[in-house]
């Protein structure tokens, strides 16, 4: 009887945290953290600036994605 009490206040607490949102990770809102921050570089009003997969900079705006141009090093071409 008492492995079924504990049994299910695990269960029901573990559902009151995914119907309050806690175990949904992937939410559309939730970009803040997304991709490799620019430590050098700065957005308009202050906002951290994002490196993308292809080394595009951007910054979040009511959650899009806003570019910006970067006037840094560029990475080397392939040379054979």
């Amino acid at each position: 009887m008492k492995k079924l009490v504990v049994l299910l206040s695990v269960l029901f607490v573990s559902m009151f945290t995914l119907f309050m949102g806690g175990g949904n990770k992937n939410k559309k809102g939730n970009k803040s953290r997304e991709g490799n921050i620019d430590e050098e570089m700065v957005g308009p009003k202050g906002e951290e600036i994002f490196v993308g997969a292809n080394g595009g900079r951007y910054f979040l705006k009511d959650g899009k994605k806003i570019y910006v141009g970067y006037k840094g090093k560029k990475r080397p071409s392939n040379t054979r």
